[in-house]
């Protein structure tokens, strides 16, 4: 569904013109997912990153569409790929976007959403958080084949200058940038011994993140950052019994006034965060935390009421993003588990399953479109009989995907994934085939987990077997009867074997 072409792009009309005139040709509870590229199939690019390539003015057509149509900008093409991730990759291949207007307005754009462990999957050897890739651009090599880019785009790859690399750099570590494949780049100093010093030549982001990461008000000097830091540090006891002693409001909002609902998205206790990190009043009593915007952005409706939240006050809620810098929300024993200063005491991010995480959540989303109540969130958690299973059934009933022997030769979850991902991407058009038979496999799954203490005493335990049987089927047939008891001992054979 490509708004944008060779032909169009040279033609006088704004983008927000073609974009309105090609949304005009559907029903309007559509234009969202045909804007962020999910309408009926996953999108190989979504509307949000033809923008990106084609677009003179990035900054005005995409702060439009935010307001009048709600994005989600972690959303993945069927390359894999967000559109944080795809901004980030222009920075080193469009010309056009080696400015510091651009570099700025992605920074900007992290405040409206970026999901810090959101992979870029184009395939298992090649999964990137927005922190490995930005690395690896800088100080690895050129990643991206030329065939990913749209042929009407002329790129070329550089790297960036080295002050805008440690802003990026930075930027992503206070966003709680997570890396995924940083063990590629221990040759570089950078991302082991870079500390950065808070004076008052440091950038006022990092002044900002130390700020709001330990709470302090906003008017503490500089100087007296550290010391304040470590006091907490020292003594997070006693702040966390000062915390559970106070009420649920928010720090610096006066305690006697209940006339506001205090709403974060983590739902941690609102005592531990500042007052100015919360939107304005909304509907009278509800105070959003900034974190938020993601969600009321997307959908444009107050979750707790139901009620639509109008353009005006989106607006003014992202112009109260700009006016400040928002950062994700940790407790404090959480801030305190690496030190905000010293970056290389960087968390365990357990990058295997990030990964696995990231490939389970892009394989649902090209099922979530017409199935949105879909289990294959289920598979994370397969046992090696389990993905033999599944893969013995889509081998088995079906000769169309002959890949799942890989998987049934080899149970094991990532090769099950691989399999998953390449099918989903190749054979969209059996998209619907696979889930029917997933659902299927599930509720098999499911069964044989009632049924199982009673197969030894087949015959003795018939009436809880027959029992389980028609609570699925709501019916009473022969053929499907055998069939079901067939696929449950096949489902014992293979616990047997492993």
């Amino acid at each position: 569904m490509q708004i944008f072409n060779k032909k169009k792009v040279q033609e006088k009309k704004t983008t927000t013109d073609r974009i309105l005139k090609h949304l005009k040709r559907f029903d309007p509870k559509y234009h969202d997912q045909i804007i962020n590229g999910n309408f009926k199939s996953i999108m190989t690019w979504n509307v949000l990153q033809e923008i990106l390539f084609f677009d003179n003015d990035v900054e005005q057509s995409i702060s439009y569409l935010m307001i009048k149509f709600g994005i989600d900008f972690n959303l993945r093409n069927k390359k894999g790929v967000s559109f944080f991730h795809l901004y980030l990759i222009l920075l080193f291949y469009k010309d056009s976007y080696r400015t510091k207007e651009r570099l700025g307005f992605l920074i900007q754009l992290l405040n409206y959403g970026f999901l810090s462990d959101h992979l870029m999957i184009f395939n298992f050897q090649k999964m990137y958080s927005l922190i490995d890739l930005l690395c690896i651009l800088q100080y690895g090599k050129s990643v991206i084949p030329k065939s990913f880019f749209p042929k009407e785009i002329t790129t070329e790859y550089q790297t960036l200058p080295q002050e805008w690399f440690s802003q990026l750099y930075m930027t992503l570590l206070c966003q709680d940038g997570r890396f995924c494949s940083y063990e590629k780049f221990s040759e570089h100093n950078l991302l082991h011994t870079t500390v950065y010093h808070i004076d008052s030549n440091c950038s006022p982001y990092l002044v900002n993140y130390c700020l709001h990461q330990f709470n302090l008000p906003l008017s503490t000097k500089i100087e007296c950052i550290y010391p304040s830091t470590r006091y907490l540090c020292n003594n997070l006891e006693k702040y966390e019994k000062w915390i559970e002693n106070r009420t649920s409001f928010p720090i610096g909002i006066n305690e006697q006034d209940t006339n506001y609902i205090f709403v974060n998205p983590e739902f941690v206790n609102n005592a531990e965060l500042q007052v100015h990190t919360y939107f304005s009043v909304i509907e009278n009593k509800y105070r959003f935390h900034k974190t938020f915007f993601r969600e009321l952005m997307r959908t444009k409706v107050n979750p707790y009421t139901r009620n639509k939240i109008d353009e005006e006050t989106l607006q003014d809620m992202m112009q109260q993003c700009n006016k400040d810098f928002v950062f994700p929300i940790n407790t404090l024993r959480e801030k305190t588990q690496y030190f905000p200063f010293l970056f290389p005491k960087l968390k365990d991010h357990k990058s295997v399953q990030i990964k696995n995480k990231n490939i389970i959540s892009y394989i649902e989303s090209f099922f979530n479109i017409n199935h949105p109540y879909n289990q294959i969130h289920k598979i994370e958690h397969f046992k090696p009989y389990e993905i033999k299973y599944l893969s013995y059934v889509l081998l088995k009933e079906t000769k169309l995907f002959p890949s799942f022997q890989k998987s049934f030769d080899n149970p094991a979850i990532t090769t099950l994934l691989k399999v998953l991902l390449d099918s989903c991407r190749k054979q969209t058009k059996y998209l619907n085939i696979i889930h029917y038979f997933l659902e299927e496999i599930f509720q098999d799954l499911d069964c044989y987990m009632k049924i199982s203490p009673y197969l030894d005493c087949f015959e003795e335990n018939y009436p809880k077997i027959l029992d389980v049987y028609l609570s699925r089927f709501n019916i009473s047939n022969t053929h499907y009867f055998n069939k079901f008891i067939r696929n449950i001992f096949i489902i014992k054979k293979f616990q047997e074997e492993s």
